[in-house]
């Protein structure tokens, strides 16, 4: 096989360069969000694998989600969670009437 291999959806385009004997993972590279993305896999197959979902998702126009690595998945999905427990604890349905109204006018405040 010859590297770098192109893959290709709309627009969007990635590369991915072969091992070499000083670095022996398979590279992949695209662009999002403005930013030059490279990523490291053991097989040819991962590496295609997230090339193929990285130029679909850019494509889509969710270049965001292909800049998040799997740990920054991982502590959005902790967050997530987190933030349900913390929305059920405070039963956010029932407004606590002794606390001040939020809404207010700026022009009244800075006068």
């Amino acid at each position: 096989m010859r590297f770098p291999v192109a893959i290709s959806h709309r627009q969007a385009r990635a590369k991915i360069y072969g091992r070499t004997q000083a670095y022996p993972y398979y590279r992949l590279t695209y662009s999002a969000e403005g930013k030059r993305l490279v990523r490291s896999f053991k097989t040819f197959g991962e590496a295609k694998e997230a090339a193929e979902k990285a130029v679909k998702s850019i494509s889509e126009g969710n270049g965001a989600a292909a800049t998040m690595r799997p740990k920054d998945v991982r502590e959005l999905r902790f967050a997530r969670e987190k933030l349900a427990d913390l929305a059920l604890a405070l039963n956010l349905s029932k407004p606590d009437p002794s606390a001040p109204d939020a809404s207010f006018n700026l022009l009244e405040r800075h006068t």
